[in-house]
């Protein structure tokens, strides 16, 4: 913030410190509760199939059809580390090849820790690797591809949805088999766990979003929230810091009413309020870590509350030439800070505003 100087004599006119205070005024950012900071990521050879940030905020993982994920430092906007084959010396003094991926990188998260991200391929192969030292942890060999990936918030846990019509759950400790939910989902490319651990949703490319009880063994289901005749393509799911509700977007909108986010009860099922969250649908939603706002990105950048009423509008400014389909990320961290990116082709616009 500029500051004004202070003068030994109390006689400047009148006209003059109204030129001072408007030239300041003007030197300021047009919009100073959001200002903006922008980065291009590019390193990516092919085009880019998922991305997601880390809880912390610290660092973007992003993976697609080059084969190699490749992990980004939000601070500067440089490539941290890149997921590949590497080579190790046993205490036997031998070398061994670990390799990476082969195949195209279809998914990529972190773990809640922020500590190690999981990635799976076209293959079925998914890989943990520690975020520090970008080495694999843990090879798990799934029977299909592997579409997406998420965490259990306690890291306990693994889900993994393939093209079969159930989620598969792993152990992390030794990526054995702990079962698959019941119920038919076709698809379920979104999946979320509740925070308390206790519950796994999903919602497919057909419009259905589901809850299962999280438990060993075959989870059941609890309850189905949306139908596949009433919505459609389910972009993103999330719970709310305490569990109690569950938002969602879509990225179309048969329904009549075009409403693409929509909020439900847990404990319930009840629809609390839909509404139009962008004319041309939307790709990521998450809640804020208070639990008090819902960020939402498609053309543009939406926060609201949890009552539905649009607090802020940001417009992103991204020049889109690729003829892929952009993938989208957003989310609100602790200090109020929001992290908006989107892919175009094999490279990532990200954009870190300061919302407060």
């Amino acid at each position: 913030m500029h500051q004004l100087k202070k003068y030994k004599y109390s006689f400047i006119p009148v006209a003059c410190l109204t030129i001072i205070c408007i030239g300041i005024l003007c030197g300021l950012p047009h919009n100073a509760e959001a200002a903006i900071q922008e980065y291009t990521l590019s390193g990516h050879t092919a085009y880019i199939r998922s991305i997601d940030i880390s809880t912390d905020g610290r660092y973007l993982v992003s993976g697609g059809e080059d084969c190699i994920p490749r992990v980004w430092d939000l601070s500067n906007g440089t490539l941290f580390k890149s997921l590949t084959s590497y080579t190790e010396v046993d205490n036997k003094n031998r070398t061994h090849t670990i390799q990476g991926h082969k195949k195209e990188v279809l998914s990529c998260a972190f773990s809640q820790d922020s500590k190690v991200i999981v990635t799976g391929d076209y293959n079925g192969h998914i890989k943990l690797w520690s975020v520090d030292s970008g080495k694999i942890t843990l090879s798990i060999d799934s029977s299909s591809g592997c579409f997406s990936e998420r965490f259990s918030n306690d890291g306990k846990y693994l889900a993994d949805a393939g093209v079969f019509d159930n989620i598969t759950i792993w152990s992390t400790d030794k990526g054995a088999y702990d079962g698959h939910t019941l119920g038919v989902t076709k698809i379920p490319f979104q999946i979320a766990f509740s925070n308390d651990n206790k519950l796994v949703a999903a919602g497919n490319d057909y419009g259905k979003v589901q809850l299962w009880i999280n438990k060993n063994g075959d989870r059941p289901e609890l309850r189905t929230l949306s139908q596949s005749n009433k919505w459609n393509t389910v972009s993103e799911i999330a719970f709310s810091p305490d569990d109690k509700l569950l938002v969602a977007g879509s990225s179309t909108y048969p329904d009549k009413t075009r409403h693409n986010l929509k909020l439900w009860e847990v404990d319930t099922g009840r629809l609390i309020w839909s509404a139009v969250g962008d004319s041309a649908g939307l790709n990521s939603v998450t809640f804020s870590p208070d639990g008090k706002k819902i960020a939402t990105l498609g053309e543009s950048l939406k926060v609201w509350d949890i009552a539905g009423n649009l607090l802020k509008e940001i417009q992103l400014k991204s020049i889109a030439t690729s003829k892929f389909r952009s993938i989208q990320k957003v989310r609100i961290l602790s200090d109020g800070k929001i992290i908006a990116c989107k892919s175009d082709g094999n490279s990532i616009k990200v954009w870190i505003i300061n919302d407060e």
